[in-house]
């Protein structure tokens, strides 16, 4: 990847500096084509070219065009060409014509972007965090937990239901990440998880009442329905952070080089997945406020990057 010419800054030819180009965009030439019933030709300003005896053996026809940030010299680079051929080839063929008794035909030909610019290294490396941030949450089966949130909140699941499957995901959790996975008591796998101590009485409690709706015939009110939402959202927050936080973020961040990416731009790309993709898995009630936010200040964003 080092050695791809595409990476390589260019280098002016007027102030010698090097430099990665903030864009590139395509600029038509002179020549054009026309589009007809019988074909297509090339058509250059007043005809000039139908009206040549000899006709050019290569037509540049447009152009990628950059500037030098430093001196503002403007640059171009080949984009299409139209080659003058004895036999046709790969692409678009133009009409033919004929010279001296030989028949000859243009074909077009495009080029890709000389150099890489400044969007194809922010898009480059904002891919790279996205896939590690997506594969984190793989990790913790994020779409699972997606779907018992909608039950909780938006799809009215019976709250039972719901207390079971959060139970079997809590199960499963503490289950694959202890030494000792043939234990069955789940009140002792969650002591010996690191779960924080807030959220460890709130799972503790949330058991019992699951406990007492099994073997107790209990009907859970509203508060015991609140309290079972709070202990999820923050059992989900929990995965959730130290799944990302593992990814050390702000420090990869940190570490672009300079001059070559925009690091606020990076920063808000991130929140804005985790804003809008990640929330709309959860769908959890204030989320930005709740989650969201909490969660960029475990990652050490930026303030100016909260809600």
């Amino acid at each position: 990847m080092q050695n791809d010419p595409q990476r390589a800054k260019i280098k002016c030819p007027v102030c010698s500096k090097k430099f990665i180009p903030k864009s590139f965009h395509i600029e038509k030439l002179i020549m054009d084509t026309k589009e007809s019933i019988i074909g297509t030709r090339i058509v250059p300003e007043k005809n000039a070219l139908d009206q040549t005896e000899i006709k050019p053996m290569n037509i540049v026809r447009k152009v990628w065009v950059t500037f030098c940030p430093i001196c503002g010299y403007t640059l171009r680079f080949i984009a299409e060409i139209a080659k003058k051929e004895l036999i046709e080839k790969e692409g678009k063929s133009l009409l033919s014509f004929n010279e001296f008794g030989t028949h000859y035909f243009y074909n077009l030909y495009s080029f890709p972007k000389p150099y890489m610019d400044y969007t194809n290294y922010f898009d480059e490396t904002i891919k790279d965090i996205i896939s590690d941030i997506k594969q984190s949450l793989t990790n913790i089966h994020i779409e699972k937990l997606g779907s018992l949130s909608r039950g909780f909140y938006t799809e009215k699941v019976d709250p039972f239901k719901s207390l079971i499957r959060f139970y079997a995901n809590l199960k499963e959790y503490c289950v694959a990440s202890n030494d000792n996975p043939k234990k069955e008591d789940l009140d002792q796998k969650v002591n010996e998880s690191p779960f924080p101590d807030q959220l460890e009485d709130l799972l503790r409690e949330t058991r019992k009442l699951r406990n007492k709706v099994v073997h107790e015939s209990y009907d859970l009110n509203q508060d015991d329905i609140e309290l079972i939402k709070g202990a999820f959202k923050s059992f989900v927050y929990y995965l959730v952070s130290v799944e990302l936080t593992k990814l050390n973020l702000k420090s990869r961040i940190d570490n672009i080089e300079n001059g070559i990416i925009n690091k606020e731009n990076v920063f808000w790309a991130i929140r804005r997945f985790l804003s809008d993709e990640v929330g709309k898995i959860l769908e959890f009630p204030d989320y930005s406020n709740k989650i969201l936010n909490p969660l960029l200040e475990a990652l050490k964003f930026p303030k100016k990057f909260y809600s």
